[in-house]
This record gives structure tokens, sequence and C-alpha cells, in this order.
């Protein structure tokens, strides 16, 4: 029973928004049957994308952002690009085409030239994928930079995303990924979790906790933020005025809230500095809501510690349940 507020936090994070062990065992299980299965398809099938070293988890699962419920994986899956060149395209500032007279990607090339089409590699990695077992009927299909499947024996999707590495004086210097359009742009999931640790570092595990919750937050809430977007805008919020100075998760959340609605409005550079702005394509009206919905969730968390301080916690629970839902605990219960 839960009969404080740091109990019901305590009970609302375990219960309701963190992933259970047992999810993070599965999802690592599940995993890993799914790249042996790429592995075995690159062996076997001679049409198979070469692949090149181990697949790479990344995004919000990777990082230990992800709140309940867990829906989708990303997968890196890295490609043998050896003998192909990338190259910068001209007018698109981000984007690179990759072109190849021999080597492992010479079959993806388009018919009239030597670059290399993510598309044709998608679908190679989409049509070798649908007949393989255990997968949920129609659940293959290609999505603008991935092949989105699940597993008939688990709830969430995995996106595979095809990554051609590319070096700089021999050294790894990133990734070309699928930019939706046929051609690539470069991503690193490391300069991420560098970032991410440089905050842990600087503020304790306790920013994870918070950005899960205020991803849940947002789940509920209309219009959304993008996961990335809002990871991104949480950390910089947060360490943009110095420590937390605080391990109180209630006032972090209250303040989180303050800064978020502020901040929104402001770009976001992608933090790699290797895309467009996580914030391309949020226009004014959906800033303005969301800044109007974190003031809200501000309001209530401010009444909630008010209410709190005044020794009144069942009045307390019920600011916490008008921010989060039914979902929070109830007082005694």
């Amino acid at each position: 029973m839960a009969w404080t507020i740091y109990s019901a936090f305590s009970t609302f994070r375990t219960a309701v928004v963190d992933l259970t062990e047992d999810q993070d065992a599965a999802a690592d299980l599940s995993s890993f049957s799914i790249i042996s299965r790429l592995k075995e398809l690159a062996e076997k099938e001679p049409e198979f994308p070469s692949l090149k070293g181990e697949a790479l988890r990344f995004g919000s699962f990777a990082r230990k952002t992800k709140c309940r419920p867990l829906d989708d994986i990303d997968l890196l899956i890295v490609l043998d690009g050896s003998q192909a060149e990338a190259q910068a395209i001209e007018y698109d500032r981000y984007g690179y085409e990759l072109h190849a007279t021999a080597g492992p990607l010479l079959p993806f090339t388009d018919s009239l030239t030597d670059k290399v089409s993510s598309f044709k590699i998608l679908d190679s990695i989409r049509d070798h994928l649908k007949d393989l077992r255990d997968l949920k009927a129609d659940s293959v299909n290609r999505r603008l930079q991935a092949v989105r499947l699940q597993l008939d024996f688990r709830d969430w999707n995995f996106d595979l995303v095809p990554a051609v590495p590319i070096y700089k004086g021999g050294d790894l210097g990133g990734y070309l990924i699928p930019n939706g359009n046929g051609d690539w742009w470069k991503t690193d999931p490391r300069l991420d979790h560098q970032q991410l640790d440089k905050a842990v570092k600087r503020h304790s595990e306790l920013i994870l906790g918070l950005i899960r919750m205020v991803k849940y937050w947002n789940a509920s809430t209309s219009p959304r933020l993008g996961s990335y977007h809002l990871e991104t805008l949480v950390v910089e919020a947060m360490t943009a005025e110095g420590y937390l100075l605080t391990s109180d998760l209630p006032e972090l959340l209250e303040t989180c809230f303050k800064r978020l609605r502020k901040a929104v409005f402001q770009p976001c550079p992608d933090p790699k500095e290797m895309g467009p702005d996580l914030d391309l394509g949020v226009d004014w009206l959906r800033r303005t809501q969301f800044s109007k919905n974190a003031r809200t969730a501000e309001i209530y968390a401010w009444a909630a510690r008010e209410a709190e301080h005044q020794g009144k916690t069942e009045l307390a629970f019920l600011w916490w349940q008008r921010l989060f839902g039914e979902t929070f605990p109830h007082y005694g219960s």
C-alpha cells in the first residue's frame, strides 16, 4: 500500500513506467534471436546483403530511456561496405550517396549508375525475412528507414536499420543509414550514448528515471513530441542551468515541466550534429499546445508538492493522479 508520495512514486515507476528486469531480459533474448537469423541468412543466401560485425542496439531501449509499453526495439544491421565510397550530396546538407563499382554492395546499385540504393537494400532484407519462422503474419514491411517485423510470441516490433560503416583515417567515423529517399545520411549511436553518459555522470542515473516519466506523461497528451526530440529537450533543459542539486523526483518533475514549456519553442539541433534539427516539422501550433500541457503539468506538480508540505498527503496523491492519470497509485492502496 502507498501511504507516502515517495512510496507511491517508487511503486509507480516499478509497476507502470519502467521496464521490468523480465522485459529487459526477454527483449535481449529476442534481439539475439533476430540477430542470429540475420547471420544465417547472410551466410546461406547469396542475394542477402553481406554483414560486417555484430548488429548494434540503438535507440531509447539501448539508452535505457524507454518507458512502457515496450513497443519497438531498434537494431543497426551493419553491412559490409568495402569498396564503396561515400560522397556528400551537394544540394542536401545531411545527405550522402554511396557509390560502388565492385564489392558486396554492387548488386544494390541503380541500373544506370553506380549509386547504391538504400531502397534496394531495404527491399532485399524485407523479402528474405518474410519466410522466417515465428514471425507474425504480414508483420514484415519496409518503412522509410527500416524493415519492421514482429515475432509472433512478442508484443514489440523490431526496426532493422541497415548501416554502412564509414572510416576516416582508419577509424570508424559513423554509419550511413537510409534517409527515406533512396540515399543515405550519417549517424553514430555512440555519440548519443556519450551525450547521455555525460548527463548521468553530472546528475546521476535519476535523470534516466526523469526522462522515462516525462515520456510516459507525453504519451498521454496531445499533441505529443517525438521520443528522441523530447529526450533531448529534457537532457538539455535539466543541464542548461547547472546541476540538479536535488534527488527529489517530485521537485525534479516540477522543474522539468517548467523548463520544457519554454524549451519547446527553441530550435533543437541533432546532438550528434549529423542530421536536421529534431524539431523540424513541429509547427507553432503544436509547440504552443505542448507548452500549455507542460504548464498544466507544472501547476499540478506544484500543487501536489504544496499539499505534501502542508501535510495533506491524500490531496497530494490526487494532484499527481491528475498529472499522470489513474495509473498513479491511490492513497492507501
